[in-house]
């Protein structure tokens, strides 16, 4: 009788998360604030922080009504919940995978359950990313000029190195569109000197493996986006993620400074967190684990008084972090054993493709 192969997955993602819990507690007992950390967290006003665990379920929501939406112009559908169950892996993805490059690979698996081929979700994905890039982008043109004298040099450089690169991906996603014979080139450049390197091998698959993705790419994002009424539609939901994602920090503030509710003292902090978001982004660490905590120390040091900033930066990582690691985390278990149940069961792992 033939030994099932286990998995042990799950098992690798639970150490992981211990490994990444013991890294912060390090950073926590190492702090000066460490020993009057009780008394912060004894200050903090509790009733902001449901507003901002909203903050982050609207982040979701949003993110799934964006995966539904795009998936539909497509000429695919899935249902609203399938489309959660895809946000929230595809985050769990994103959080323990270097700038979140796991996430979209991950969400194309899945999708594939509910019959979407790749050759369908891949630019939906891709086209998510790019309307990320673009709504981001828009916002951080007008609060870097906003926060030019209140960042030192450092800071001042790495924020203009993150809005240069969210810049680079969104014209590539468009020039792919209007001009895939430029993008073209610039694959050809890189393809070659991978080959020159020993990084790559066949040049010929290479090259037909991107002038094939680019093709489907602009038929793809053209459908998305042919339309006044669609493109309009795919802001607004871009924009209502990105919302959602920067309020958890202004409510974060207002627990931790006892503060009023201002219209400026709003517009500040969601431009200062569009700042740190656009920073930490393309860093290469998993979740963007030690350089959003250190940003956020950096980007705020001055919003928050000093005997709340580690308070503020644990419930704001929490938030922002946690909650995307340990809820996609319960989606990817209840999954796998979901699927080794069915398995055993002798029934197919997969959902029956859902029809439109």
């Amino acid at each position: 009788m033939a030994r099932t192969k286990r998995n042990f997955k799950p098992y690798l993602y639970v150490l992981y998360i211990a490994f990444i819990l013991g890294v912060v507690a390090f950073i926590l007992l190492g702090d000066p604030q460490m020993p009057t950390l009780g008394d912060a967290l004894r200050k903090v006003r509790l009733p902001w922080l449901i507003p901002a665990v909203i903050g982050i379920m609207g982040f979701w929501f949003f993110d799934a009504c964006t995966i539904h939406r795009l998936l539909i112009f497509v000429g695919r559908r899935i249902r609203w919940a399938s489309a959660l169950k895809v946000s929230l892996i595809g985050h769990f993805y994103a959080a323990i995978t270097p700038c979140s490059t796991g996430s979209q690979p991950a969400q194309i698996v899945y999708l594939r359950r509910w019959g979407v081929m790749a050759a369908d979700s891949t630019p939906v994905l891709v086209g998510k990313f790019l309307l990320w890039q673009v709504v981001e982008g828009l916002l951080a043109t007008i609060a870097i000029p906003f926060c030019w004298n209140r960042l030192n040099d450092g800071l001042l450089a790495v924020a203009l190195l993150g809005y240069v690169l969210n810049a680079m991906a969104a014209a590539g996603g468009i020039l792919a569109v209007v001009k895939p014979g430029w993008v073209q080139g610039i694959c050809r450049f890189f393809i070659r000197m991978g080959l020159k390197l020993h990084i790559l091998k066949d040049e010929k698959r290479w090259l037909d493996m991107v002038d094939a993705f680019i093709a489907q790419y602009r038929v793809s994002i053209r459908a998305l986006f042919d339309q006044r009424k669609k493109a309009v539609q795919a802001f607004f939901l871009g924009a209502g993620q990105i919302l959602s994602y920067f309020l958890i920090t202004y409510f974060i503030y207002l627990a931790c400074t006892g503060a009023a509710f201002t219209l400026g003292s709003l517009m500040e902090i969601l431009l200062m967190q569009s700042v740190l978001t656009m920073s930490v982004t393309f860093i290469p660490v998993p979740g963007a684990s030690g350089t959003s905590e250190g940003g956020f120390y950096l980007f705020f040091g001055q919003v928050f008084p000093a005997d709340m900033m580690l308070a503020a930066m644990l419930l704001w990582r929490t938030v922002t972090y946690y909650f995307n690691l340990f809820g996609g985390l319960a989606v990817v278990v209840a999954d796998t054993v979901q699927t080794g149940i069915a398995r055993r069961k002798g029934k197919a792992p997969a959902t029956p493709p859902e029809q439109p």
